[in-house]
């Protein structure tokens, strides 16, 4: 199988409210979207990374980047940059491609591999993780009802798909706002394959979580 990946790069930060979008900000001495491209680098054949074109120029300077990464502008929405992502890839004959949120720095070679092991199998999978605390529905401010957790996931980045597949999907839903592409294949009537997820695939969002994120590689975790 011809492996691709898609790198998402173009969001602004604006929850982050820092000088420069988070996946350029420097994490223990090196940029955060520079440790999700070392990964995919060494599980891919093909890489793109979708980027404001703000930003882009910022790309040259990450230790791991290399001149054969295909380079497209981010959308306005996460699903039509993942769409962009898609169209800069489709005419490099792959047959299955990973996506992935460049703002979750600690995803490991064992997820990627587990990941394209399951999509030989299969049209899609995507890592997710048990839920661990009670989850209850609110409503006005009250408490609803409380959910049965057993039945209830977590869902992280990188997703696998087979890229037709996921080409598709994406060409026939363009005018839906998807926050997760999986969600795209249930509107195909295509059920989607999930892997145990990696509890260190944090995402980062806040402020606070890159404290956390410092804390990981102190403890070796992505390097």
């Amino acid at each position: 199988m011809r492996r691709a990946g898609i790198l998402l790069a173009g969001g602004v930060g604006s929850r982050f409210q820092g000088e420069k979008p988070k996946q350029f900000l420097p994490l223990m001495g090196r940029p955060l979207l520079d440790y999700s491209l070392e990964k995919l680098l060494l599980e891919t054949e093909v890489l793109c990374v979708v980027c404001h074109p703000q930003w882009k120029e910022e790309l040259a300077s990450l230790p791991h980047w290399r001149e054969d990464i295909l380079v497209t502008d981010g959308g306005k929405t996460r699903q039509e940059s993942v769409y962009l992502g898609l169209c800069c890839l489709k005419d490099y004959q792959v047959e299955g491609v990973a996506i992935h949120d460049g703002a979750r720095p600690f995803v490991s070679r064992d997820l990627l591999q587990r990941g394209w092991a399951r999509l030989f199998q299969t049209h899609a999978a995507i890592p997710v993780l048990p839920i661990a605390q009670t989850v209850a529905l609110v409503k006005d401010g009250v408490i609803s009802h409380y959910l049965d957790r057993s039945s209830l996931v977590t869902i992280q980045t990188p997703q696998f798909f087979r890229f037709e597949v996921i080409w598709q999907a994406h060409t026939l839903f363009q005018e839906r706002d998807a926050t997760d592409d999986s969600q795209l294949l249930q509107k195909l009537g295509l059920s989607v394959d999930t892997i145990h997820g990696d509890p260190w695939n944090i995402k980062i969002t806040t402020p606070e979580d890159m404290i956390l994120a410092e804390a990981y590689v102190k403890q070796g975790v992505g390097v």
